[in-house]
């Protein structure tokens, strides 16, 4: 909503879309507003990357500048990485740096500020070396693994819906000692839940109510 009235009303003024994320960190933590703060600076990123075609910019660098700045960022979101918290979590910390609001004591919390700056930088870099890796991977990639994944994206939403209704609150909770997994049994997870969530968001689009219900008519 806020990218459709900043590119309606204000032409998509970076001083508008910035102005608003610093007001979203003043707004107080109630009915997960802090999930979407969070999220708010990469939808922004992501539509500006689009509308001005920097996919294209980057993709007629050299070589070896891409290759320098890839490693560049890898090495970044390690040592960032290195210094995450439970602090960090955005489930724990939140986004508000407003704090003391219900003791009509309003102040602001610069460690707070802190943790957000964070949380943002080592989100960004993360997702660039994300897209990095998942561009690599798709040009090496067979016809076929590259369909299926692509399948996979289009019903993601759906995947997604189903994962965090059904497997988050009334299965994956009740697994005994999942804290204790190890990595392999974590990517074994992943895949069967994902393997099963593709099939009944599948299923779902089959049927008109279900999918009118269940994925917004998608």
């Amino acid at each position: 909503m806020a990218l459709l009235v900043v590119h309606r009303y204000f032409n998509d003024n970076i001083i508008v879309y910035v102005s608003l994320g610093l007001f979203a960190l003043l707004l107080p933590e109630v009915l997960g507003i802090s999930l979407y703060v969070y999220m708010y600076p990469y939808f922004v990123i992501g539509y500006l990357f689009n509308k001005y075609g920097l996919t294209n910019k980057i993709a007629s660098f050299g070589n070896k500048i891409k290759i320098i700045l890839s490693l560049l960022l890898l090495v970044a979101f390690v040592g960032l990485y290195m210094s995450y918290t439970n602090e960090d979590y955005i489930y724990i910390s939140g986004t508000g740096i407003v704090k003391h609001l219900k003791q009509l004591e309003p102040e602001i919390n610069l460690h707070q500020l802190s943790i957000d700056i964070f949380r943002y930088a080592i989100g960004l870099v993360g997702a660039t070396c994300a897209l990095i890796i998942i561009r690599v991977t798709y040009n090496h990639i067979g016809k076929n693994t590259s369909m299926l994944l692509g399948k996979i994206g289009q019903k993601s939403i759906g995947i997604y819906i189903i994962s965090t209704m059904f497997f988050n609150n009334f299965i994956l909770p009740h697994v005994p000692h999942r804290e204790e997994f190890g990595y392999g049994m974590v990517i074994l997870e992943t895949v069967v839940i994902l393997s099963i969530t593709y099939l009944i968001t599948y299923m779902l689009e089959k049927n008109k109510l279900t999918r009118s219900l269940m994925l917004g008519s998608r």
